[in-house]
């Protein structure tokens, strides 16, 4: 008997609709997951105001997702009931960067809810090696954004190679940025400055440890950070605008990272005598590894890391489309929302 289900499905520019389709059926070496939660990502608005461009369309969009598995092989590791997080960076596994764990570079990689279809639905099927299990002690809620706005911070911050006792400065305290600033003060940094040109958001960053916020419409971060520190040891750009990332090289040190994460598609001039004369490094990171994945859901089920200020809303699938409005109209103040199923 054919199954129907709700789904978000993406037919074009900006054109989003609530539907009833298939429940997925899942073919040998998948698994399909009854999702409880997923969350609505800036990238996933990027895609559908057409900065970059779906593998396929129509696609169900969405990349971050936990759930509880529905039918799995005999053979799988998996069983029916267990919690599990969707992690959208399906790699290979056989090729050069697989191989030496950055599958993250993977040159086969399939990015789900980009290449194929998402997590805006009641069910998906993935591959088994695109589940991790989801420890009893975290929400479904929290597990869903595990997979991208909390890890994406988290591999950034693991890739700047940060020691303790350096400072940090975070530029854009968005839905992902804003998880920089606990997974920075777990890692040992000494001091924390946080910029953004929204004020609750700032009010987050200081809830979560940040020492020290500013706001670039009211107060020239440059001239704060240098009179607070001199520069920064590592700076992180989470807006992807030419602006943002000029003013991280500005305020990092002599010898100092800084680290690229935001999206964009603008080319840059950049300030060679500054960086050639100062050896300041820039590092790009791109999305994270299964084992930082790993490590995360480790962590979080420990305690060593809580994220519960970033969710900011909860709504049913009815009311994404209204959502996605906002955020790409710039009425949208909220870090994180997720989707209950």
């Amino acid at each position: 008997m054919l199954r129907i289900m709700k789904a978000i499905v993406y037919a074009g520019l900006l054109r989003l609709s609530v539907e009833d389709t298939p429940v997925p059926e899942p073919k040998p070496g998948q698994v399909l997951v009854r999702l409880k939660s997923a969350g609505i990502c800036g990238s996933d608005v990027n895609y559908i105001k057409g900065e970059f461009q779906y593998s396929k369309i129509p696609i169900i969009p969405g990349h971050e997702g936990a759930g509880v598995v529905e039918i799995a092989e005999d053979s799988s590791e998996l069983r029916e009931g267990d919690r599990v997080v969707i992690n959208y960076v399906s790699s290979c596994g056989e090729c050069e960067y697989c191989k030496i764990r950055r599958d993250n570079l993977c040159n086969n990689v399939e990015l789900i809810g980009f290449d194929r279809d998402g997590t805006w639905a009641e069910y998906i099927i993935v591959s088994e090696k695109s589940l991790m299990k989801l420890p009893d002690n975290i929400s479904f809620e929290e597990g869903a954004i595990s997979g991208c706005a909390l890890v994406t911070p988290f591999h950034a911050i693991k890739i700047s190679r940060l020691s303790p006792g350096e400072s940090v400065a975070i530029i854009g305290l968005g839905g992902v940025g804003i998880n920089a600033v606990p997974i920075a003060r777990m890692m040992g940094a000494s001091k924390i400055i946080g910029v953004d040109i929204h004020s609750p958001k700032l009010e987050v960053a200081r809830k979560y440890g940040a020492d020290l916020v500013v706001n670039p419409l009211e107060t020239d971060p440059v001239e704060v950070v240098k009179e607070e520190t001199g520069g920064v040891d590592v700076s992180f750009e989470f807006v992807g605008s030419i602006n943002t990332i000029l003013q991280a090289l500005k305020i990092t040190k002599k010898g100092g990272r800084v680290v690229l994460v935001g999206l964009t598609r603008s080319s840059l001039t950049l300030p060679l005598p500054d960086l050639l004369f100062n050896e300041k490094t820039i590092i790009t990171s791109i999305d994270h590894t299964r084992e930082d994945l790993k490590e995360l859901l480790g962590l979080m089920e420990r305690r060593a890391l809580n994220f519960q200020n970033s969710i900011s809303g909860v709504v049913d699938i009815a009311q994404v489309p209204k959502i996605i409005d906002e955020m790409v109209s710039g009425r949208y103040s909220g870090l994180r929302t997720v989707i209950r199923f």
